[in-house]
């Protein structure tokens, strides 16, 4: 049975967020994402920007604004009609967002850490200069043609000779779930509602969570 401590009331103290709390939501809901677009002020003809980005509908913005607040206010906040986002581009800010997951990893078995792991030896490339030349942006390309969903039918036409590396495999972990993560992680893809049944008209109080198919070695995990 999982048992969550007095802290996991994130606000009932203090006004930050515990840091594996913020690595659990960022599982559920967060996206390492490298864009690559023409650029005629660049000497190779492309501009290179790793991101980080969380995007909410604009309900929950306070959530984000926490967060934010939580990663020192780097990054910046904007909102449609229905969505808020928050943004990390700098590449100086973008190498705290990695330090942080080193500390405060990514959940083993989540499709998440293997996107986070192939965006960070991309960040690598970016830090010394190799997104400056050709060798290094296909070098980038081949990294990023493994992450999230695959390469787009844009970036086929653009680059149809990019070889993309071997994505990792994600493996199952017998890790114990840390209870400010789950906190974290329920809070970004969980759902709690109650179930009528049309003929009987009885109700149930129904948890759930929905995740893509990429992640299906989660919800094995141990509580």
């Amino acid at each position: 049975m999982l048992c969550l401590p007095a802290g996991c009331r994130q606000q009932e103290n203090n006004n930050k967020l515990n840091p594996w709390y913020v690595t659990g939501f960022v599982d559920g809901e967060g996206c390492f994402n490298i864009n690559i677009t023409k650029s005629s002020s660049n000497l190779i003809g492309y501009q290179v920007q790793a991101r980080f980005i969380i995007e909410l509908h604009i309900k929950d913005i306070e959530i984000l604004r926490k967060i934010q607040a939580f990663f020192d206010g780097i990054g910046s906040i904007t909102s449609t009609k229905n969505v808020a986002r928050y943004s990390v581009y700098s590449i100086n800010n973008i190498n705290n967002i990695i330090k942080f997951f080193d500390e405060y990893p990514l959940r083993q078995s989540s499709a998440k850490v293997i996107d986070f792991s192939l965006w960070k030896e991309c960040v690598k490339l970016m830090l010394s200069k190799h997104h400056l030349t050709t060798t290094g942006l296909e070098s980038i390309l081949s990294y990023k043609t493994a992450m999230n969903f695959g390469e787009s039918d844009k970036l086929k036409l653009l680059f149809p000779n990019i070889i993309s590396i071997k994505r990792p495999i994600v493996e199952m972990s017998n890790v114990k779930l840390n209870p400010f993560w789950v906190t974290g992680f329920i809070e970004g893809e969980g759902s709690f509602h109650i179930n009528t049944n049309k003929n009987t008209h009885k109700m149930r109080p129904v948890f759930s969570m929905g995740l893509n198919q990429r992640d299906k070695p989660l919800p094995a995990c141990r509580l």
